[in-house]
């Protein structure tokens, strides 16, 4: 990357996570994030900036043998609510 557009990819990412801290009032978010062959699924507390729980479709509890579908979303989303009740989050 140029160093222009290092600065602007700087700036826009220094921007969206104050909206997201600004509007977050100490909750804790889930990022999904999609890719062609898994599904990943962290709990974020952006007040401490740390994962509280995560879950993946490459996970042994989950199945690595898995593809990226509605089953395998289905299953993770159960996995990431037991992991999050465990942790303390409702």
């Amino acid at each position: 990357m140029t160093n222009k557009k290092l600065t602007l990819f700087k700036k826009r990412r220094l921007r969206i996570r104050n909206r997201i801290k600004d509007s977050a009032n100490n909750k804790i978010r889930m990022s999904v994030h999609r890719s062609s062959k898994n599904i990943y699924v962290p709990l974020i507390d952006d007040s401490c900036g740390k994962t509280v729980a995560s879950a993946s479709s490459r996970m042994s509890s989950v199945g690595k043998n898995l593809k990226n579908n509605l089953k395998t979303a289905s299953l993770v989303g159960k996995e990431i609510a037991e992991r999050a009740k465990k942790s303390g989050v409702t």
